[in-house]
């Protein structure tokens, strides 16, 4: 809804308005549906707080929860029946107790001083502290003792035992003592002097003393109540004759004496005595205490609970003031006075006083609208026509005998406008000389409301359905629904001081803006559609009596929602917990008026409501102090701390905050946040508590905010904590380090067995070929070489003897060839077994390789070796040889290269690069190989065998880069970072 309650909106006053009667405060009780026990003392603390003394228990109250403490439930108080409280000057509260001796409770831990601290008795009735700071105390049986250096003295006086009931110091900081039956005694410079009745007192059962702001020394007790003269007590005769036993009286800030007794709550001003008891609403008869709090209200504490008494800016007049009957229409005199009347008597209210006289209309009519005239005459319009009423007397006038009159308007012509139910609206010169002095204007008999606007034209409403009509001279003007009105059903109109019109109907709030009629209502943040009527104050804003209750609205922001620069309405309104009870403002005329001192003035079915329009101007009431005020783990307190630190496992968190608000705690809306875990402000509403389960360790801080109504949000010291949640071992960053790293090592072991199975798996399959080769060695030299130089003697026996010849010469030639071939065939042999068990360097053999290949005009040779030089598995060694060869034998007879250039690198793993700039190779070629060739096919299938890893990159005139990448455990046998963790070592060869 876009309305705020006026509950929010409305500073608490300084006091209660004196002007007002005792009936017309706002009173709220609370009782033992509350848990409260017969409530005895009652304090404020400077944090806000209310505290109550009870019989079951140290009560707290923040305006909207009571916080009881229990002796037993809290440790350091020893007893849970109260007696007397005590602020001292730091904000810590003094408790006496019965049972119990005194409680001292500070930075929220209590501490109780009983016998063993040098308490006389441990039942205490009262509390005191002096201007020097000393903390006094009085106990049941007469005797009284002071707190010095954190312990407890006796003070012998000749007090008789009667219980020590109050304290006070006067401004010769005398000590004056309270007993209950042997009166007051004095203890000035160490003389104690006693006074009974004889000085004046009303009994010698005095139950409290009390100082008002100008010093004079009261008296409260049985017979009633005394103040001090400077010589002798003197009683109040007023209130001692309505009251039996006085047991507090107190004085407001404006003067207003207070005494609570057992009869009831007493008010004394200007020597009349007002009395509330538990008929008229108060919790019980039975009054323990009076406190007004810093916001200006006043507190009852009761045997059955706590009341509570405050100002409002309504005060209402009804039956309990003197008003009779169903109230009529409102309007104001010549005088300012305000005058209303039922259908038993006419009633006038002057300053807030109420004068009546016993009037009753014929045939027991009911006023209908009234016209204030000159010397406190009144025009009472009603069904049978029209009453001239003077206290002295009243006439019917016969002329406008018959009308059923509904409303009645004097113009400042002096002409009257009547409304009426049986001829319309008829217009009435009662100074007219030419005999025709009542015409009709209007045949439409449903008009109910009347208006005259600035330039001097009369507008009409009609109630059921006919519109709103306007009268300038004879031109009449009509308005419905096709001229822009919302409905045709006009409740009221109002002229404001400006001239504008303000129509309320019940569709709605209607006025003329920019030549057209606007209508606002419920779907634009009004109330209500039903606008019953209207009236406005001198800040510039609009009252409506809706069925929701009175509301008001600046009429700036109407103004400015009609020309689409505001989307809703934020009125405030002022429902019945103000005084203002809705659907009670009836059909009458007028049933709202201002009257010259500003106030607003409405009729009601219970009766007149005054409403003071609060003064804009003046700051909100907006001070409030928010805190927290506990902290539960898992269902066990943890109190309020501003830093917590709990172990792991911690389930559920409740945290309850609050704001200490007296007068109207009911418009507090509260938002919390949790940092780390909200990512925006929890909107709360009402709520006092914030709920959290299952929160992860770390550090989180807790925060509260608050706002009265539709003010600023409020951050306050004291809103706010660190929250600590301790991780468990499995949660901390240790454990999860060393979990992390035992991962690692996990997969670097893994790493390293896998490692282990491919250099094995290698090994093995070199061990086979290096066997494979031998084999072939030998069978080459046992068997091929043997058989051919076999075949090589038998030739050369051919050769012999053979003639010399032709046939001679080629025999000879292909002896010579046959020998080179065998030459080559050991060689070969020699090859393969040299490689099982030679080392020789592989940039020695690839530097030899292209000394070889390279002839005059061949292509420059570079080659670079990088990292310190390996052994390497001479297997392995022979195929990246092979591999070398090819690639170089292919630069340098088909790539028409100007440079080559060779790179061996011994790191991690073994890698060979050769390039060249030549021609490069087609692609086809590349992908495919040349049809009849097996170099690149060849160059491929060694790398797949060893476990190598072969890039080759070439382009048509781009040159060509062959990549060769052996893996460490496959080239060397080993890790090179094996020798580090010495794990699965493997001899390789």
């Amino acid at each position: 809804m876009g309305f705020a309650c006026a509950a929010i909106c409305t500073p608490p006053l300084s006091a209660l308005n004196p002007a007002h009667r005792i009936t017309q405060y706002l009173h709220s009780a609370w009782k033992s549906d509350s848990g409260l026990q017969s409530v005895r003392r009652l304090a404020q603390t400077p944090d806000g707080y209310l505290w109550l003394a009870t019989r079951g228990g140290l009560v707290r109250f923040d305006g909207n929860r009571f916080t009881t403490f229990l002796a037993g439930a809290v440790p350091g108080l020893e007893s849970s029946t109260t007696q007397d409280l005590l602020v001292d000057a730091d904000g810590s509260l003094w408790i006496a107790t019965l049972g119990g001796g005194v409680s001292h409770y500070q930075h929220d831990k209590f501490r109780s001083y009983t016998m063993r601290d040098g308490v006389p008795s441990n039942d205490i009735q009262s509390l005191f502290r002096d201007t020097q700071g000393v903390i006094w105390v009085g106990t049941r049986n007469g005797e009284v003792a002071r707190l010095n250096h954190d312990r407890f003295e006796k003070v012998s006086l000749a007090i008789p035992s009667a219980s020590i009931s109050a304290f006070l110091e006067d401004d010769d900081h005398s000590l004056w003592i309270a007993t209950f039956g042997d009166g007051v005694f004095r203890l000035r410079n160490g003389v104690l002097t006693r006074f009974s009745v004889h000085e004046g007192l009303p009994d010698g059962r005095v139950a409290d003393l009390y100082r008002d702001r100008s010093g004079k020394i009261w008296t409260a007790g049985w017979k009633g109540i005394s103040s001090w003269s400077g010589s002798r007590f003197v009683p109040d005769p007023a209130v001692n004759q309505a009251v039996e036993y006085a047991i507090a009286c107190r004085k407001d800030r404006d003067g207003n004496l207070w005494v609570a007794a057992s009869s009831g709550l007493f008010l004394s001003r200007g020597g009349r005595v007002a009395r509330l008891n538990r008929e008229s609403g108060l919790s019980a008869d039975f009054v323990a205490d009076v406190f007004e709090d810093r916001e200006g209200n006043l507190w009852v504490a009761t045997r059955a609970g706590l009341d509570r008494f405050r100002d409002a800016p309504v005060r209402t007049f009804t039956d309990k003031e003197g008003l009779a009957g169903r109230s009529g229409p409102v309007a104001v005199g010549d005088h300012g006075d305000i005058w209303t009347m039922s259908d038993r008597q006419v009633d006038r209210i002057t300053a807030g006083e109420l004068s009546t006289w016993r009037f009753a209309l014929p045939s027991r009519g009911q006023p209908a609208t009234f016209l204030p005239q000159p010397d406190s005459a009144l025009l009472i319009g009603f069904a049978g026509g029209v009453i001239r009423w003077r206290p002295n007397g009243a006439r019917v006038i016969s002329e406008l005998a018959g009308l059923d009159v509904r409303c009645m308007l004097r113009a400042r012509n002096g002409t009257i406008w009547l409304g009426t139910a049986n001829r319309g609206l008829l217009r009435w010169n009662p100074a007219s000389s030419s005999g025709l002095s009542l015409g009709t204007v209007l045949s439409d008999r449903s008009i109910g409301t009347l208006a005259e606007d600035h330039a001097g034209a009369i507008w009409a409403g009609s109630a059921f359905g006919s519109g709103l009509y306007r009268m300038n001279g004879e031109k009449v003007q009509h308005f419905g629904p096709a001229e822009g009105l919302e409905s045709p059903n006009v409740n009221t109109l109002y002229v404001d001081e400006r001239g504008d019109l303000w129509i309320g109907s019940t569709g709605g709030l209607s006025w003329f803006q920019s030549g057209k009629l606007r209508t606002a209502n419920s779907r634009h943040g009004l109330p209500s559609n039903q606008i019953l009527a209207i009236v406005d104050d001198s800040y510039g804003r609009l009252w409506m009596a809706t069925f929701a209750g009175i509301a008001s609205i600046e009429k700036q922001s109407l103004s400015e929602w009609a020309d689409g620069r505001r989307e809703m309405l934020i009125p405030t309104v002022y429902p019945g917990e103000n005084g203002l009870q809705a659907y009670t403002v009836g059909r009458l005329f007028p049933c709202a008026i201002r009257s010259p001192d500003g106030h607003l003035w409405f009729s009601a079915v219970d009766g007149i409501t005054e409403v003071t329009p609060p003064d804009p101007r003046q700051s909100r009431a907006d001070e409030f102090p928010v805190r927290i005020e506990d902290i539960t783990v898992d269902g066990v307190s943890r109190g309020r701390q501003d830093r917590l630190r709990i172990p792991h496992g911690a389930r559920s968190i409740e945290i309850a905050y609050t704001a200490i608000a007296l007068s109207n705690s009911e418009s507090i809306r509260f938002r919390y946040r949790l940092g780390g875990v909200d990512q925006a402000w929890v909107n709360a509403d009402a709520r006092r508590t914030a709920f959290y389960n299952n929160l992860k360790p770390g550090a989180y801080t807790f925060s509260v905010s608050a706002r009265s109504g539709a003010g600023q949000w409020r951050d306050a010291p004291g809103a706010s904590f660190v929250l600590s949640i301790a991780p468990a071992y499995y949660q901390t960053l240790w454990f999860q380090a060393l979990c992390a790293a035992g991962f690692l090592t996990l997969l670097w072991g893994l790493y390293r067995i896998r490692l282990y199975q491919i250099a094995r798996e290698f090994n093995v399959r070199l061990d086979e070929r290096v066997g494979e080769r031998t084999r072939l060695a030998r069978d080459l030299h046992d068997t091929l070489l043997q058989s051919f130089q076999g075949l090589m003697l038998r030739l050369q026996v051919v050769d012999e003897l053979l003639p010399p010849g032709r046939a001679k010469e080629q025999l000879e030639q292909t002896l010579e060839r046959a020998d080179q071939a065998i030459v080559e065939g050991r060689s070969a042999v020699h090859d393969l077994r040299s490689s099982t068990t030679t080392t020789n360097d592989l940039a020695q053999a690839v530097r030899a390789v292209a000394d070889e290949l390279g002839t005059e005009g061949s292509p420059t040779f570079r080659l670079v070796v990088e990292g310190p030089v390996r052994d390497l598995h001479p297997i392995l060694r022979d195929d990246v040889y092979r591999i070398a060869r090819e690639a170089l034998r292919n630069a340098f007879n088909h790539a028409q290269a100007h440079h080559i250039e060779a790179e061996i690198t011994y790191g991690d793993g073994l890698r060979l690069r050769i390039r060249d700039d030549g021609r490069g190779i087609p692609p086809e070629i590349l992908e495919a190989g040349r049809s009849g060739h097996y170099g690149l096919s060849g160059i491929r299938e060694r790398a797949r065998q060893i476990g190598a890893s072969l890039n080759i990159w070439s382009g048509t005139g781009t040159g060509t880069e062959i990549d060769l990448s052996v893996p460490g455990a496959i080239a060397y046998g080993e890790s090179p970072g094996r020798p580090r963790f010495q794990l699965f070592r493997k001899k390789v060869g």
